[in-house]
């Protein structure tokens, strides 16, 4: 599960999905962003540190609590049957053809990152998959943005 400030960021700027947390037993989520008096971030898990999600829940707008959705979680939120696409080798496919086209995106726009480094884990590939599906939205290293192309 990736906890990294970068995936933490990309959660919390992520409000669509956000307003789709649902609180569950073994959700992941970051309790008051940051702990200045130990210097770290405080991640939880329901039902582990917390039986409910008591003053988190639905209160995202003053950053009292971020979802970080598990790799499982957010490969569920893609309408597969609507796509046409519901058996696991057409959601790899899908995924793929992001990808290429991310990679691509990024050759083009003369950046210096790479999509391995941008997104160095699966939990941050399919959010930025999910966020691209769903809203049309890219992560633009501090932002979700909506290309120039989708406006």
């Amino acid at each position: 599960m990736d906890t990294s400030k970068e995936y933490i960021e990309m959660c919390r700027k992520a409000v669509e999905i956000q307003e789709l947390w649902e609180p569950k037993k073994g959700d992941f989520f970051l309790l008051n962003p940051y702990d200045p008096l130990h210097k770290r971030f405080a991640i939880m898990v329901l039902g582990c540190h917390w039986e409910k999600c008591q003053g988190c829940s639905h209160e995202i707008s003053d950053e009292k609590c971020v979802w970080l959705p598990r790799q499982d979680q957010l490969q569920e939120m893609v309408d597969w049957e609507s796509r046409g696409e519901n058996g696991t080798f057409y959601q790899i496919e899908a995924l793929k053809d992001w990808a290429s086209r991310e990679i691509n995106d990024m050759k083009y726009s003369n950046s210096d990152e790479a999509f391995n480094d941008k997104y160095d884990t699966f939990e941050k590939v399919w959010l930025a998959f999910v966020m691209h599906e769903k809203y049309g939205k890219k992560w633009s290293g501090g932002e979700w943005i909506i290309p120039e192309i989708n406006k």
